[in-house]
C-alpha cells in the first residue's frame, strides 16, 4: 500500500510538505498563488450534505466524486 496525494493545482510549498509525509504528490499545476480558488470557474463552499452526497454517488464507480 502507498499514499499518493494528487491535485489539479498547489503551491510548491505545499507539495514539498505533502511529499514529506506521502509516497507520492502527483500536481498538474504548481504555482505560486494566493487563491486556489481563482484556478477553478467554480469554487463554491459545499455543506458536508452536498459532500456526502456527492461521495455517495461516485461510491465504488471509480470516477471522481466532483
Amino acid at each position: 500500500r502507498s499514499i499518493v496525494v494528487a491535485a489539479p493545482v498547489a503551491s510548491r510549498s505545499a507539495c514539498e510538505s505533502l511529499a514529506k509525509t506521502t509516497d507520492a504528490v502527483v500536481c498538474h499545476e504548481i504555482a505560486a498563488f494566493g487563491s486556489v480558488g481563482r484556478y477553478f470557474d467554480d469554487f463554491r463552499q459545499l455543506s458536508d450534505a452536498e459532500t456526502l452526497i456527492a461521495l455517495e454517488r461516485c461510491r465504488g464507480s471509480g470516477r471522481s466524486a466532483i
